[in-house]
């Protein structure tokens, strides 16, 4: 094995290494391009409470309101 193998050997090497380096910071765009879009979208219903209106969703047929604090946290002798 002679020093010119031993290029093109590196010469694979990186150029694998751009390739998966690519692959993966365009599935990172991707996906983070596609969270941007679900978490802006606020189209659902929307509910009035006492403490500001409250943003759901409507998944098959089932109204849908998440992230709704019901309590304070248990803390103290509470736990």
């Amino acid at each position: 094995m002679g020093p010119h193998d031993l290029v093109k050997e590196e010469n694979a090497v990186r150029a694998l290494v751009v390739k998966t380096t690519s692959i993966f910071c365009g599935l990172l765009f991707a996906a983070t391009a596609c969270a941007r879009v679900t978490a802006s979208d606020k189209t659902g219903p929307v509910v009035n409470t006492a403490e500001g209106p409250v943003t759901g969703l409507v998944r098959n047929g089932v109204y849908e309101f998440r992230g709704i604090p019901y309590a304070a946290p248990p803390v103290g002798k509470w736990r």
